[in-house]
């Protein structure tokens, strides 16, 4: 039995179209990989420094601190790993690409999508970054009930926390996001709910009060002085919060406190995204 040349033809060219997704599918996996595929070797020396670098400049950088930075960092890598698939699959847009469909294309863009996504976690998780989601309301209105919030968890071990910064408290073993109140050599106590710090009334913008009846504990402590690396944590929703007033909780060291919230990164109030946490 002979193969006539039509059908060799027809069969190089689906092999050479198959050859064409593959690339693209691992050149939106990681930029350059497809290229390999293809022996494109400068090609994929080129995406595949780029992207490294990328990585490098952006582990370094630290871009994570603010909301804007990470809204540029992630388009970037998004749009470089779909212009590699895109690349693998089109370049010099051979015959066997020009039949490979819209719905191919809409693949690669949603491999890309994820693929820089995870890749971008990773890169936030070994600088000290990670996302948290509250779903508690004890911190109100500073941090809203379910709202995600991306938090900094190597900052500490450059820095003391200070008396009035919002902190991630680690209590036994659950994260939890309060304010810090009082710091070693403090002494702090509360009358009626009025914190007093020092012997002077504590001014405090960011708390409210959502209960006519709270809890005694809540209204009234103290006093308490701070012994070294002691600290004082309560949550701006003074009536709901559990918090270093309770016995539960009580006076946190300073390895408890592992991290600092930077800013909202989901809320259903969508005006909040992006808001700076003080």
């Amino acid at each position: 039995m002979t193969i006539d040349n039509t059908d060799q033809g027809k069969v190089a060219f689906h092999d050479r179209r198959m050859n064409r997704f593959i690339a693209g599918v691992l050149s939106s996996l990681f930029p350059g990989i497809g290229h390999l595929v293809l022996k494109q070797r400068f090609e994929a020396l080129v995406w595949i420094s780029t992207t490294c670098l990328m990585l490098v400049v952006s582990y370094f950088w630290r871009p994570w601190k603010d909301p804007i930075y990470i809204f540029v960092v992630f388009w970037i890598f998004l749009l470089l790993f779909i212009a590699s698939g895109c690349d693998a699959v089109w370049r010099k847009r051979p015959l066997e690409a020009r039949k490979i469909s819209y719905l191919f294309s809409l693949v690669l863009i949603l491999i890309s999508c994820y693929s820089s996504i995870f890749l971008m976690q990773r890169v936030w998780y070994l600088n000290g970054y990670r996302s948290f989601s509250v779903p508690t309301s004890s911190m109100e209105n500073t941090i809203r009930k379910d709202e995600s919030i991306i938090a900094d968890m190597h900052v500490f071990s450059e820095r003391s926390p200070v008396r009035g910064e919002a902190v991630i408290m680690l209590n036994d073993s659950t994260f939890t996001v309060k304010r810090i109140i009082a710091i070693e050599g403090d002494t702090i106590s509360s009358k009626g709910g009025v914190v007093w710090l020092n012997g002077k009334e504590l001014i405090e913008p960011y708390v409210i009060h959502i209960e006519t009846t709270p809890e005694p504990w809540m209204m009234n402590f103290g006093a308490i002085t701070l012994k070294p690396g002691e600290y004082f944590l309560m949550g701006d929703n003074r009536d709901v919060s559990l918090d270093s007033r309770s016995n539960q909780v009580g006076v946190k060291r300073k390895e408890s406190i592992v991290g600092k919230p930077l800013y909202v990164v989901h809320s259903s109030y969508y005006e909040r995204i992006g808001t700076i946490l003080h």
